[in-house]
């Protein structure tokens, strides 16, 4: 489970702080979520170099007023 800021920033991690300021695999994914796509979902594994973040299901966060926060990713 990897938590993203608003910015598509690794700030969490599940896996170990390793991953701490990577970038989302894929930043369309960033503009997707602010125009109101709650979840999306990855088949694609572009990649898989060390310490990238893989990313199979990604859901939107939103604060009280539905300004795009951040997202958690599986």
């Amino acid at each position: 489970v990897y938590r993203f800021n608003i910015d598509g920033k690794v700030v969490c991690s599940s896996v170990g702080d390793n991953l701490i300021g990577q970038s989302m695999p894929d930043p369309e994914w960033i503009e997707r979520l602010r125009k109101g796509a709650e979840e999306l979902e990855s088949t694609a594994f572009p990649g898989l170099a060390l310490g990238e973040p893989v990313v199979w299901m990604i859901r939107g966060t939103y604060d009280a007023a539905g300004a795009y926060t951040g997202s958690l990713a599986f």
